[in-house]
């Protein structure tokens, strides 16, 4: 993939912020949390997500980025009073595209195309990280992993710290009770995503091995969940 620039090959990446979270200034730990969702009862309650805005993910050594202008996730989130921060919630499907492009394959720099496939074969999970403040909490995604195949033929994988065939990675960030929106990326967040592997047709001088990964996202969740850690 001679023409995929790190702005496309880092699109694998793009399938974290499908149930991503927002920047948020440094809080108070929590000791535990309690989770409601509109019209459910019960332990758990099974959830969706549709982004708001596109969803982007940048080569933080160049400056590359794809965007996807759709995208639909789906898993189940806990419910009940006093629940412990990890595990609050399981992402089990991902799916991103940008239906206006051939084949829904989101967009990369100079006309190419990219198709993201997030791997949720193992659920990502969502901790609890930080005190709720004006109803909005601080978290953290994990498990995060995901391949791609660019236009040209360049593929790629993203993996925690770029081990290849390694665990999933993380992104932080924040839920708000008000929009009831997961968000990813900004000013303050954190990723240990970075490429793991290119084959010989990605281009050395647009995406190598070890390019860190940022991601920029929202969804809506559905039902509307509230949180409140304390």
């Amino acid at each position: 993939m001679r023409k995929l620039t790190r702005n496309t090959i880092i699109g694998g990446s793009v399938a974290v912020a499908a149930l991503g979270l927002t920047a948020l200034p440094a809080a108070a730990a929590p000791t535990s949390v309690t989770i409601t969702a509109a019209g459910s009862s019960g332990s758990s309650v099974a959830i969706s997500g549709i982004n708001s805005g596109n969803v982007t993910a940048k080569d933080t050594s160049t400056g590359a980025a794809i965007t996807c202008t759709k995208g639909t996730a789906s898993g189940t989130s806990k419910l009940g009073t006093g629940l412990p921060l990890t595990a609050v919630a399981s992402v089990t499907s991902v799916s991103l595209s940008s239906p206006a492009n051939a084949g829904g394959w989101c967009s990369g720099p100079a006309g190419l195309t990219i198709q993201v496939t997030a791997n949720t074969s193992t659920p990502w999970t969502l901790d609890v990280t930080g005190v709720t403040s004006g109803g909005v909490t601080a978290g953290k995604l994990n498990g995060v992993k995901a391949s791609i195949v660019g236009s040209d033929n360049c593929h790629a994988t993203v993996t925690a710290n770029g081990v290849v065939n390694g665990p999933g990675g993380s992104v932080t960030g924040s839920y708000n009770n008000s929009t009831h929106a997961l968000t990813t990326g900004g000013t303050g967040t954190t990723s240990n995503l970075k490429v793991a592997t290119v084959d010989a047709n990605c281009d050395p001088t647009l995406i190598n091995a070890g390019d860190s990964v940022s991601l920029n996202g929202t969804f809506v969740i559905t039902p509307a969940l509230v949180v409140n850690a304390t």
